[in-house]
């Protein structure tokens, strides 16, 4: 891990350049992430359910059940 960071300490620290695109790459991985959070992942227990007992109830006879 030392390693890791030295090289991009060595490689983005000189240069003003090579800073900013590392700060465009982490910004468009971060928007990335969040898009496909929301859009791969909704919350659907929140909306089909409405207290947590009956989600609990939900999830365990889905666990149990499906075979």
């Amino acid at each position: 891990m030392l390693k890791l960071f030295e090289l991009y300490r060595d490689g983005f620290g000189n240069s003003k350049l090579a800073r900013q695109l590392l700060w465009l790459i982490i910004i468009k991985v971060a928007i990335l992430l969040l898009v496909f959070k929301l859009w791969l992942m909704p919350n659907r227990l929140s909306k089909d359910f409405d207290s947590d007992a009956e989600r609990a109830d939900h999830v365990r006879s889905e666990l149990i059940d499906r075979r």
